[in-house]
């Protein structure tokens, strides 16, 4: 019989085990399921390995970390998320993920807004935009990546052509800041007698917003803009936004875009510093551009006059390098970017400054390069040679003076790139002469032959001696 004494000892015993059992429950569980974390959430990108990507072995690794997907960055085998500050070292290890970056802010590059009565852009008249052709850009699509469009600007509705909004996921990308519609107006608002013109009127406009009404956003929301505009067939894409520092996700989405034939046109920045700390400016496959003051829309000739840049009244003198831009080797060209007139929210117009405004110059005038070559439609490389070639160099009387490096960035000139050449019948292959190619190519058959006849031949012999050895390649 159990004695009440027993019975006691039995219960407390077994109380016992069951508090072992559940702690051990809970190490198991922490050792080889999720790690639990009480750590503050943080944004981060996470990029995966190919083999990982879209797998269960993602699911696993999303789960065990705690990760909350935002959104998925495919074309670059990523996710946008938030996860446990403290795990961020652990999956940055973990053999199916390849690299890991903190989210970080990027912002657009210009100064506040000033009303202004004028009516024609300067910066369209010294980059000769629209002079001498009936060349508008029609049926090239230009995403502005931004703040949205005002798509209801009757100077930008008729271009306006779609988008999407990754600041509040929908498909209406309407401006809540300002910068984006001006950007837009500058590249493509249209030639209808009123209010402005810009450098390709009938380019097709899409708005991709990626920053929100006080003009900063997320670098995750930047590249999946990034790649929208590959997904959706850009032929062009302007970013007048950047961040100081560096970003391997958002450098491998302009290289797929790029590959996928987005010309990538970006701003400078605007801290009167070297652009290569900065970016998208610093990357090799972008156009960048730094920002020059004009004041009449012509070369030379006006004094000194000031300018409203952030709280600040800058005085610098006509056809000069902008005093707030960002210079060095990573800038390609120069374009305007002082006081430039373009559309506003609410169907206005504004005049702002910044490497901001002196970016979609080029996106605009890239967009009329592409159009001009419709039959052959051009690289994004094949873009960016153009417009740099034909630009005019600092020291001609259409130049501009006082940048501050050695490298000389020439000013946009529009009128020279669209100026027909002669076009040769055939390409000929880089560093051959002239009628070499059919011989070269016998000669290099020929040669093709011989050395794999070689090495079927040393491969036999060798296997024929030495057995079952393994083959080393």
């Amino acid at each position: 019989m159990i004695t009440k004494k027993r019975r006691l000892i039995i219960s407390t015993m077994s109380i016992f085990l069951l508090i072992i059992g559940i702690v051990s429950a809970l190490v198991v569980s922490g050792s080889n399921g999720t790690y639990k974390a009480e750590s503050e959430l943080i944004k981060a990108i996470v990029i995966f390995n190919e083999d990982t990507y879209g797998t269960q072995n993602e699911s696993y690794i999303l789960e065990k970390f705690e990760v909350i997907k935002k959104r998925n960055l495919s074309r670059i085998l990523a996710v946008s998320c938030e996860l446990p500050g403290e795990l961020l070292e652990r999956i940055r290890e973990h053999i199916g993920v390849s690299y890991v970056e903190v989210d970080q802010i990027v912002s657009a590059f210009d100064g506040p807004a000033q009303a202004s009565s004028q009516v024609t852009p300067t910066g369209i008249s010294r980059i000769n935009a629209n002079e001498g052709t009936s060349n508008s850009g029609a049926g090239v699509k230009v995403a502005v990546i931004d703040t949205g469009i005002d798509y209801l600007h009757p100077d930008l509705e008729h271009n306006y052509k779609g988008g999407y909004d990754f600041v509040n996921d929908d498909s209406l990308p309407m401006d809540d800041n300002g910068h984006g519609t001006h950007v837009a107006g500058t590249i493509a608002a249209e030639d209808n007698g009123f209010g402005v013109v810009g450098v390709a009127p009938g380019a097709e406009l899409y708005g991709v917003k990626v920053l929100n009404d006080e003009g900063s956003g997320w670098n995750s929301d930047v590249i999946a803009g990034i790649l929208w505009a590959a997904d959706n067939d850009m032929d062009v894409a302007n970013l007048s936004l950047g961040v100081e520092g560096n970003s391997r996700a958002m450098q491998q989405a302009i290289e797929d875009a790029t590959k996928a034939g987005v010309t990538v046109v970006v701003a400078a920045g605007n801290d009167n510093e070297d652009a290569s700390n900065y970016i998208p400016a610093n990357y090799e496959e972008t156009i960048t551009v730094s920002a020059i003051a004009d004041f009449d829309g012509e070369p030379g000739g006006l004094s000194p006059q000031s300018y409203g840049f952030g709280r600040q009244k800058i005085e610098v003198a006509d056809d000069a390098f902008a005093s707030f831009s960002n210079y060095g080797s990573a800038v390609d060209l120069a374009a305007p970017g002082v006081n430039i007139l373009s559309t506003w929210p609410g169907g206005l117009y504004e005049t702002i400054s910044g490497t901001s405004m002196a970016s979609p110059h080029v996106a605009g005038a890239a967009a009329l390069y592409i159009a001009s070559r419709s039959d052959n439609p051009p690289t994004p490389y094949e873009v960016a040679e153009a417009l740099i070639q034909d630009a005019t160099p600092q020291t001609n009387p259409g130049g501009f003076s006082d940048d501050p490096d050695n490298y000389a960035e020439p000013l946009l000139n529009v009128k020279t790139t669209l100026t027909p050449t002669a076009t040769p019948t055939t390409t000929p292959t880089p560093g051959s002469g002239g009628g070499g190619t059919s011989s070269g190519i016998i000669v290099g058959v020929i040669a093709a032959v011989v050395i794999v006849a070689v090495i079927a031949f040393l491969v036999f012999r060798s296997r024929k001696g030495k057995g079952q050895e393994n083959d080393i390649v």
